[in-house]
């Protein structure tokens, strides 16, 4: 072989060479690439994972939230029906104890108006009353009778209204007594008092009169059941002479305050 045909060998050998070098270099540095593009999608999947991951939570979060605060609007929401139905209950109760409040004060009401009505017709009948005693005890007493119809009238009866027709029947039942022991006309036995008791004027005129009021009527049953005690003590007890002088002279002090001796 001669040098010419030698050096073109070697020339050739050294190019072969140099492009063999050239594409080993440029498929490591696609290699290197390659890598590099896996790892950036890598952090980039992971990325997201977190992302989702968070935003999973955070809906989690929000779902159990939402379920909290339907539980708590469930529980108020019973509460309040409950406490609705509650009052309501009461208010049945209330108006049922009412109701029958009101049905025993008129049916009370009735049965004292013809109690009234019937002491009354036996004045009348023993000659207790004087004709202008029966007239003024008829008005009183229809008065009474067409106060309870009024307030009874729409069914309903208020505690102010049952408390004025028991007022008003009280004060016709006061008028009864008074005109029925008066000293007008023949007046009624005072029962334990004897035939000639009756009451004087003035205390007549105070009880069928407008200033009386509750304190002063039920001072005078006090003493009045006083009187009745002391005499049945009196009568029927065993004491000293000192107590029973002692307790003659209260009866007597009050006898003398209410009532007066007719000498009939």
């Amino acid at each position: 072989m001669t040098n010419r045909h030698f050096l073109s060998a070697l020339l050739f050998l050294l190019v072969l060479r140099g492009s063999s070098l050239d594409a080993k270099d440029k498929d490591s540095g696609d290699g290197k690439a390659d890598n590099g593009d896996l790892k950036q999608a890598a952090k980039m999947a992971k990325k997201e994972g977190k992302e989702d991951e968070k935003e999973a939570k955070a809906a989690a979060k929000e779902k159990k939230k939402d379920a909290i605060e339907e539980k708590k609007e469930a529980y108020l929401d019973k509460k309040k029906d409950s406490k609705k139905e509650t009052m309501e209950a009461k208010k049945e109760t209330k108006d049922d104890r009412l109701e029958a409040r009101d049905k025993r004060v008129d049916t009370r009401a009735h049965e004292r108006e013809a109690n009234q009505n019937r002491r009354i017709e036996y004045g009348i009948a023993h000659g207790n009353l004087t004709p202008n005693e029966v007239s003024n005890l008829r008005a009183r007493q229809s008065s009474v009778e067409q106060l309870r119809k009024t307030v009874t009238a729409d069914g309903k009866m208020t505690t102010e209204e049952a408390r004025n027709l028991r007022i008003q029947l009280n004060a016709c039942s006061t008028d009864i007594f008074a005109e029925k022991h008066d000293t007008k006309g023949k007046a009624k036995r005072i029962g334990g008092f004897g035939n000639s008791i009756a009451l004087s004027k003035e205390v007549a005129d105070r009880l069928i009169g407008e200033e009386i009021n509750r304190k002063d009527a039920r001072a005078f049953l006090d003493d009045f059941h006083k009187m009745l005690t002391a005499k049945r003590r009196l009568s029927e007890e065993t004491m000293s002479p000192e107590m029973r002088a002692k307790l003659q002279d209260e009866y007597n002090q009050l006898l003398n305050k209410y009532f007066v001796r007719t000498g009939k």
